[in-house]
């Protein structure tokens, strides 16, 4: 019997980072695991990155259609040569015209979100972060909406880590990871201030792993702090299997993005950094849930300001445990069988 196949629509760029597809993957390798084929499409800018991401784990077609309706028409024939069951999208460069015209053309479609911030006339809207049944989502009348952890998207490497002591490859030394993940000139500069922070404190860390991301740029400048570093330095670009950082970690730096949601899967305490106000207002409202600790406006922030955030936040013992209680219990929903499939009618 032929599986049954389902089309991924989603992009990566310096802008956007890999955050987004990072997430569609774990969609990818849930709907995988269900008996589907998945073919993604994406556009055609930055194709060595997602080729380099997916691995050939899946197959990508390329489009290099900017217009909205030429791109949504190119999306329909590719779901009418492959008789695609369902179109998932994820990022906020798909607007309502997508909708509009995919459901015209009766495909039935998802939209993966964050933080809305239009009409979603769409078959599905799915908004897996915390709270997110508290947030004003503009739907349409035949639009159905799946909020909250009991969706979340976790990559199969994270489900292979849970059957494992979470932290067996811990040790007794102070290891910190660092996976802001945006891959932009944003995220680069976040990534040398906190490392010239590290290198530059008495006895704050033994070891750092910094992940720059795909799109990100490790310069000559940060190789050479690295090397001259008192303590040992890993630098890298991507990693297709993070999990295995998370368990040699004491804590972590992210961003409000997909990394976040793994770190509390993983139960490692971490500090957040904003990459946008939208991340900054949703960080504030997780920092009041007892969730995580966030850091100021990192623009404005000094080396030694970032010094005395990260003394702070690695001294408070009593915090670490207080936030792995809460993402524990926030967790218990994601560590049970998916609930997105019986949704999807999948």
């Amino acid at each position: 019997m032929k599986k049954k196949v389902i089309l991924i629509r989603v992009n990566l760029s310096p802008k956007l980072g890999a955050g987004h597809f990072i997430r569609m993957i774990a969609f990818a390798d849930l709907l995988k695991n269900s008996g589907y084929n998945i073919n993604f499409i994406s556009s055609s800018e930055n194709k060595e990155s997602i080729n380099s991401i997916l691995n050939d784990k899946y197959p990508i077609i390329f489009t290099d259609k900017s217009d909205a309706l030429e791109d949504a028409k190119f999306i329909i024939d590719v779901a009418t040569k492959y008789t695609a069951k369902l179109v998932i999208f994820d990022g906020a460069d798909f607007t309502e015209e997508y909708d509009i015209i995919l459901r015209e053309a009766k495909l039935k479609t998802l939209h993966v979100v964050d933080v809305p911030k239009r009409v979603y006339s769409s078959d599905f809207v799915l908004n897996q972060n915390h709270r997110a049944n508290d947030f004003d989502h503009l739907i349409g009348p035949n639009t159905t909406l799946l909020t909250g952890l009991k969706y979340l998207l976790l990559r199969d490497q994270f489900k292979v880590a849970k059957k494992t002591k979470l932290n067996s490859l811990r040790t007794e030394k102070i290891h910190l990871l660092i996976c802001l993940s945006g891959g932009s000139l944003i995220t680069d500069k976040m990534n040398e201030t906190l490392l010239q922070a590290l290198i530059t404190s008495k006895d704050l860390v033994d070891s750092v792993t910094i992940i720059f991301g795909k799109m990100g740029l490790i310069t000559e400048k940060v190789k050479n702090m690295a090397l001259k570093a008192p303590i040992e330095v890993n630098l890298m670009n991507h990693l297709d299997d993070i999990s295995q950082e998370m368990r040699k970690a004491s804590f972590a730096i992210t961003s409000g993005g997909t990394t976040m949601w793994e770190l509390m899967f993983m139960q490692i305490p971490f500090i957040a950094l904003a990459l946008n106000t939208d991340q900054e207002n949703y960080l504030k409202l997780l920092k009041r849930d007892n969730i995580c600790e966030i850091m100021g406006d990192f623009d404005q922030m000094t080396v030694s300001q970032v010094k005395e955030n990260l003394k702070k936040f690695m001294k408070n013992k009593p915090l670490h445990q207080q936030f792995l209680k809460k993402t524990e219990l926030l967790m218990d929903s994601a560590k049970t069988k998916n609930q997105i499939l019986t949704a999807l009618n999948l």
